[in-house]
């Protein structure tokens, strides 16, 4: 080792910025997780059994309504939180099947208006 960093992948699949990454936590997990959130308002779910190839899926079937700017996995990592430009924040679980489903969807401008 020569103290220099080393590319192991690029991932590509999003059609504009990427403004988030989040690794979730694999313990007792067969493979790796990450999910990565951009401007195009698409969040992408990536899977490796190795760390050396990798998979991608859409989170949803649909586009999220605006930009999103964050994602973040629950400290478990049986829940996925999504941020985005429309004041909204959704929870994500992943189902027995692989897929994905929308568990919360909070809108923060309704819940400053009624503090």
């Amino acid at each position: 080792m020569n103290g220099e960093w080393e590319l192991e992948n690029e991932l590509t699949g999003h059609n504009d910025w990427v403004r988030d990454v989040a690794w979730a936590p694999n313990i007792g997990v067969p493979c790796h997780t990450l999910v990565s959130c951009s401007q195009d308002r698409t969040v992408l779910v990536w899977k490796s059994p190795d760390g050396a190839s990798w998979t991608s899926k859409p989170l949803s079937a649909e586009p999220f309504p605006d930009t999103l700017w964050r994602v973040n996995f629950s400290p478990a990592g049986n829940l996925l939180a999504v941020a985005g430009g429309d004041n909204h924040i959704t929870m994500w679980r992943e189902k027995l099947d692989g897929e994905w489903e929308c568990v919360t969807n909070v809108d923060q401008a309704a819940l400053a208006q009624k503090q």
